[in-house]
């Protein structure tokens, strides 16, 4: 996998840090339940990456759908191994 892929990857993850959708403080407790589900599709993202399955595209757009899940527009989850996702709709 080329530097800066990986660097990408770095990158965003130092940015999610102090990104206030992924973290939150209330007195001494820190929240960070969105970053759990982050990290696991980041090592999955890191490992299409590694064997080449994924290109830079494909890395985009994945880190597209993290920061729509982190704007609570999806929801992300695991099933049978692969990424899935489901659209939150929101009732006017």
């Amino acid at each position: 996998m080329s530097d800066y892929r990986l660097t990408a990857i770095k990158e965003f993850l130092k940015t999610l840090l102090s990104d206030s959708r992924c973290l939150s403080v209330d007195d001494n407790l820190i929240y960070c339940e969105k970053l759990f589900v982050v990290n696991s599709v980041m090592k999955w993202l890191y490992n299409k990456l590694s064997s080449d399955e994924f290109d830079i595209d494909a890395m985009k757009d994945y880190l597209l759908l993290i920061n729509e899940y982190l704007d609570d527009r999806v929801e992300l989850f695991w099933e049978n191994g692969n990424l899935s996702y489901n659209i939150i709709t929101r009732e006017t």
